[in-house]
């Protein structure tokens, strides 16, 4: 027997045996006071006891074992053999009456007591619970548990996926399907640009699969005779389907870009809910259709849509990725309209479309301002600064040069992600020369501050900033594990980091110092967006006195009236002002 799981609990049609059960029946035979059973096991009485024994033998009388019955009925005050015969009837028991599981059963009827306490830790009382974390997570879900180990959460999911069917409840695929293993990387996986995906048809109802996974075989759904269709002899593109169209809008740009994978995520997400939840071709699609779309974006339930959420990120190799995160906020729902609209507009110019639906639906509207607030104080980033430069762990050395130039240089984060030494010149002083957001050139000067920071984190990858070639990436992994596409891999191989990736190393690096400095809790850098850091260049630059037209260049505003936000304080600071008028 398993030392994680029991063998039964109680039925509200027939009474069944749990673990504890019969572990209580187990104590009361050997002589244990009861007293030290309510101590040892759970709190019972003489009345909930005896009502315990009177279940047990009339199971075994409905069992014929008339004399195992008996044996129990003695209990105790018997001789030996007696005991022995009482023991093998609760053995008995175990193996007559399995339970069948259900959502409403405490997590203490199926498992021991150190393992529920574990659960309840993460505010898993129920099976219930258990069921639509594991159901959500996938199968690394032990992974954001506190105290629940791998062997642990295997365990749990493999006892889940031999009782799914006796829980009312619509379960994933990796769940109800016994075939399906946890990805695993493979030799060929880490070391080969060439990985094979395993290419999934979608349909009506069908499971959700990244788009270079997607594979659209009915007809009527593959957009081949899309109503929406301009004629053939007219369109520019050589794509018969809308997936082949989508992916012809996607080669525009940079494969692994900030822009292409925004534009990826968005384009799949509106393909897969046309054909898997409207059962429509993109190009079927009409305006209701589009008004329903936007709907579905507004009122995502991590509940009710699990099919469509996974509230931590997965490869896009697994079985268990979702093109969801969780509810889009009112910005995030307007700029996956804006992207769809624009993917729309651009097969209709290229003659693939007749007409955009989506130009009918109304644009959403809400209020937008740039979150000054969310900058550091002065002093809360001069005491970090000097507390991190004191770190000497790879982790904190890397992210803390990011942080610096993301502060000093306003940056973005993807900029951060994307900037090599080719982009670098020296006239003196080190200066940075990109493209930025909007196809921008922008040229910044890097701080002495940062260089230094630089200098000490690639002395961790055995370079300098004089020995570094011009294609690898400023800051970058020591080692890296390459898992998705071809062009993605060849940017890993440079070095670099993903925007998630680093976006976790500086997170950790404020949680460390807020745990190390708990003065500086009421600033809550324990929830701080590394885009805080180019707010926070801002602020400071204007309370230096530096002119705005030099924060608009290095920001990269296209307007003053955008840089201005910064003069304005953030909101404690303007009720402390107002404060003095008397």
């Amino acid at each position: 027997m398993n030392p994680l799981l029991s063998l039964g609990t109680i039925s509200p049609q027939q009474r069944t045996f749990t673990r504890l059960d019969l572990s209580v029946l187990r104590a009361w035979i050997q002589g244990l006071p009861l007293a030290m059973i309510s101590e040892r096991y759970t709190p019972i009485t003489e009345k909930s006891l005896q009502l315990l024994v009177d279940s047990a033998i009339t199971r075994l009388h409905a069992n014929n074992e008339l004399a195992l019955a008996s044996a129990l009925r003695k209990g105790p005050v018997q001789p030996d053999s007696g005991i022995k015969s009482a023991l093998y009837a609760v053995s008995a028991l175990e193996s007559a009456c399995p339970a069948l599981p259900s959502l409403e059963h405490t997590c203490a009827a199926w498992f021991i007591p150190a393992m529920s306490a574990r659960l309840a830790m993460n505010h898993i009382l129920i099976i219930g619970d258990l069921a639509k974390r594991i159901n959500a997570k996938g199968f690394a879900w032990w992974r954001a548990e506190k105290r629940i180990g791998k062997k642990a959460g295997h365990i749990l999911l493999a006892w889940l996926r031999a009782n799914h069917k006796h829980l009312d409840m619509e379960f994933a695929n990796y769940i109800t399907d016994s075939n399906i293993e946890p990805p695993k990387l493979t030799l060929s996986t880490l070391v080969s640009p060439h990985i094979s995906l395993q290419m999934v048809p979608i349909f009506k109802d069908s499971p959700l699969v990244p788009l270079e996974r997607m594979q659209i075989i009915d007809k009527s759904l593959s957009g081949i005779r899309g109503r929406n269709r301009a004629p053939s002899n007219e369109c520019a593109l050589e794509a018969e389907t809308d997936l082949q169209a989508i992916n012809s809008w996607l080669n525009r740009y940079e494969a692994g870009s900030h822009t292409y994978r925004a534009y990826r995520k968005e384009a799949e997400r509106m393909l897969l809910w046309a054909v898997t939840q409207q059962g429509k071709a993109l190009s079927d699609l009409s305006v209701e259709d589009c008004t329903a779309y936007k709907a579905f974006l507004a009122n995502l339930d991590p509940d009710r849509d699990w099919l469509w959420i996974s509230p931590i990120a997965r490869s896009r190799l697994s079985e268990c990725w979702r093109p969801f995160s969780g509810p889009l906020s009112a910005p995030s729902q307007k700029q996956a309209l804006t992207i769809v609209t624009s993917l729309f507009d651009w097969l209709c110019s290229q003659r693939y479309l007749l007409n955009n639906p989506m130009a009918a639906i109304p644009k959403l509207k809400f209020t937008s301002h740039i979150k000054v607030e969310s900058a550091l104080p002065l002093s809360v980033w001069k005491a970090f600064y000097a507390w991190a430069k004191e770190q000497t762990d790879p982790p904190a050395v890397t992210a803390l040069a990011a942080i610096v130039l993301m502060r000093d240089a306003g940056l973005r984060l993807h900029e951060v992600c994307l900037l090599t030494k080719e982009h670098l010149t020296f006239d003196n002083g080190w200066e940075a020369t990109f493209i930025g957001k909007g196809s921008k050139e922008r040229n910044v000067p890097l701080s002495e501050s940062f260089i230094a920071c630089l200098e000490k984190h690639l002395l961790e990858r055995g370079q300098s900033l004089q020995t570094l070639p011009p294609s690898s990436h400023l800051i970058s992994p020591k080692f890296y594990v390459a898992l998705s596409n071809e062009a993605e891999t060849k940017r890993r191989k440079q070095g670099g980091y993903s925007t998630g990736g680093l976006a976790r190393l500086i997170k950790q690096l404020f949680k460390r110092f807020e745990k190390a400095h708990p003065e500086f809790s009421e600033t809550s850098l324990r929830q701080i967006h590394p885009h805080a850091l180019r707010h926070t260049f801002g602020r400071h630059a204007v309370e230096a006195g530096v002119d705005l037209d030099v924060i608009q260049q290095v920001l990269g505003h296209s307007s003053l009236a955008t840089t201005t936000i910064y003069t304005q304080g953030n909101k404690k600071r303007r009720k402390e002002q107002l404060k003095r008028l008397t």
